[in-house]
């Protein structure tokens, strides 16, 4: 579990939640933030689910890993060893997801 940011001595939790990719007529990719469980969602699930979902560019979203980065840097005593390693596994397995969704799309996939 995401533990590890620590402010006054007290330790903030971070719930498991599912992230997911739009594949466009192929449903959506999803991962668990704090899990090694992925998979996908076909079409007709997907339609159902997507409305009022909060939508953002794949690359806006993967660019917080450099701004959790910075704020451990800054002050490293708020972000303990474990949740430094759990940000770079997650942002790992968006980074798979991401490339994932544009290959099966035919798109090219770009290196960040």
């Amino acid at each position: 579990m995401f533990t590890g940011l620590v402010v006054s001595c007290q330790t903030v939790k971070i719930h498991n939640a599912r992230i997911y990719g739009d594949e466009g007529v192929l449903g959506a990719a999803y991962v668990e933030t704090q899990t090694n469980i992925s998979g996908d969602i076909g079409q007709p699930e997907w339609d159902n689910m997507r409305f009022g979902m909060l939508c953002m560019d794949s690359d806006d979203f993967i660019n917080f890993k450099s701004e959790i980065e910075e704020l451990c840097h800054l002050n490293q005593s708020a972000c303990t060893y474990e949740f430094q390693e759990q940000i770079k596994i997650l942002f790992t397995k968006l980074d798979q997801m991401k490339s994932h969704i544009r290959s099966s799309n035919g798109h090219t996939t770009k290196k960040n």
